[in-house]
């Protein structure tokens, strides 16, 4: 293990994202001192960082590693497809990882953590996921711990789960998506204490972070309703007609609330996760239940 002190800096990218500024408030905790990088200063992290520098994954600009010991690297541009429509999703995301590791290697920061996700896997169809493959080939030339968490949740959920949750808050009848596909879980108080252990480490590793039981679509959208004390009704539909409507909303640059490739990366079918790296770290993540 490495010796890390109270007052250990620890530099967090994309932390104005649902993950990002869940780390900031776990480290701050324990009395680590941090930094928060986003593409732009914004208030609300100032109170929840020690300190707030930018970094923009789409500039490719070199980020402010002075005294950071421990770099955790979230940040991750989903809108270049849409926004920068000229600019490829992975360009953005793997030229700034590459800008950012450039500067971590001369500021001698020898411990990285690289989020990636659990949708990068040999033969994955997601855009997601083939860009999250290409950035852990840099990760694991760098020695970086590569951590794929599975969809992520908790209270006030972001990304994909969030935007599931206020679906089920307005839809009065919800899509039961042919093939009823598993979903892989992991609670965010779960994955930022994996992470925080897995920062703290010396071990080089990848793994996959999430609950050992799956879910399917069905019983995901039941649990989010649950929450919100909504009963759920279903209709079964295939996927692939609201997977091409999305693509063709997003070519004309609407602004969505889901993404057609998050579609796809929910019901295509995912490979099950090799869990034993998580298990002999001992890391616990519990089964998926109303939260």
């Amino acid at each position: 293990m490495l010796k890390v002190r109270r007052g250990t800096t620890i530099g967090v990218t994309g932390a104005s994202g649902y993950l990002g500024g869940t780390l900031l408030k776990h480290f701050n905790g324990q009395g680590f001192r941090t930094v928060a990088y986003t593409s732009q200063v914004r208030s609300d992290l100032t109170s929840a960082a020690s300190e707030v520098r930018v970094f923009d994954l789409a500039r490719g600009t070199h980020p402010d590693l002075s005294d950071i010991e421990i770099l955790i690297h979230c940040a991750h541009e989903v809108r270049s497809t849409l926004v920068r429509r000229w600019r490829l999703e992975d360009d953005v995301n793997v030229t700034g990882l590459r800008v950012l590791l450039e500067s971590a290697r001369k500021m001698g920061i020898h411990r990285l953590v690289l989020i990636s996700s659990i949708a990068a896997y040999s033969g994955t169809t997601q855009r997601y996921g083939r860009v999250k493959l290409k950035l852990e080939e840099l990760g694991k030339m760098c020695g970086a711990v590569i951590v794929r968490p599975g969809l992520i949740y908790g209270p006030d959920p972001g990304g994909v789960v969030g935007a599931l949750d206020r679906l089920v808050q307005v839809a009065p009848v919800l899509p039961a998506f042919m093939g009823n596909p598993l979903q892989y879980v992991v609670h965010i108080d779960d994955l930022v204490e994996a992470i925080g252990q897995l920062g703290q480490s010396s071990r080089s590793d990848m793994l996959t972070i999430c609950a050992q039981e799956p879910v399917t679509f069905r019983e995901l959208l039941i649990i989010l309703a649950a929450r919100h004390h909504r009963s759920a009704s279903f209709i079964p539909v295939p996927w692939r007609p609201f997977y091409f409507a999305l693509r063709v909303a997003e070519h004309t640059g609407m602004a969505l609330p889901f993404r057609a490739d998050s579609l796809r990366g929910l019901c295509h079918p995912l490979p099950a996760p090799d869990l034993a790296p998580m298990n002999r770290l001992g890391i616990g993540v519990r089964p998926f239940a109303i939260f």
